[in-house]
């Protein structure tokens, strides 16, 4: 494992060649399971581990790229980790989106998540 820029604490391993790939559905009232599931991953240290996170969108709207990320700044402790927003604006099926999304990755490795996927955590 190499440390080198991440913000997660010394204890918490650092995957350099690896992105997190999110794929969103994201119906107009998923947005709240979406931000819950980030919540999860960032408490857990999961999205400051890897190099980047690419989350896609299913149906995305111009408004989704000011608000997405401003919900994101507002969950966020600390520094925030590097995550861009893509998509498409008509549902393009999940085989294209994940070819989509990998097609951004630039490393090695990638982790694939659904927008609803959350990870247990506890600070005791």
């Amino acid at each position: 494992f190499v440390r080198e820029n991440s913000e997660a604490p010394a204890n918490v391993p650092y995957f350099s060649d690896t992105t997190v790939l999110v794929l969103a559905g994201f119906p107009r009232g998923a947005r709240e399971s979406l931000m819950n599931s980030i919540r999860t991953w960032l408490e857990t240290h999961l999205l400051q581990s890897v190099q980047e996170t690419i989350i896609f969108i299913q149906e995305i709207m111009e408004t989704d790229h000011i608000a997405i990320p401003r919900d994101i700044e507002q969950i966020v402790e600390g520094p925030m980790p590097v995550i861009k927003l893509i998509g498409s604006s008509h549902n393009i099926g999940i085989g294209r989106a994940m070819w989509e999304l990998v097609s951004q990755a630039k490393t090695k490795f990638v982790i694939f998540l659904e927008d609803d996927w959350i990870l247990p955590y506890s600070k005791h």
